[in-house]
């Protein structure tokens, strides 16, 4: 048998089981229920495609190096910073 619910059938079990789950979820704490869904929230976005957006320039020390651009720290005779450059592509020096 189903019920009409704004002219929608409804089954008597599925009433069921919205009551269930809303008595179930009435009796946690609350911050524990919204840490469950936050935590089913994560679950579900990790699992959408993701391609992080490229870097154009080079501007990052990773993207220098995945464009094969060598960055070398140059240090003075006591170890202090004197520089880098690009692995002579031209870049910064001083």
């Amino acid at each position: 048998m189903s019920i009409q619910i704004l002219g929608m059938a409804v089954s008597e079990a599925g009433i069921a089981a919205v009551l269930v789950a809303f008595i179930g979820g009435m009796c946690v704490p609350f911050r524990y229920g919204i840490e469950r869904l936050r935590g089913f929230g994560r679950a579900v976005v990790s699992r959408l495609p993701y391609k992080p957006p490229a870097d154009p320039g080079g501007s990052t020390p990773e993207g220098a190096a995945a464009d094969g651009d060598a960055v070398v720290v140059q240090r003075d005779e006591s170890g202090q910073f004197a520089g880098t450059s690009n692995g002579g592509n031209g870049g910064d020096s001083g």
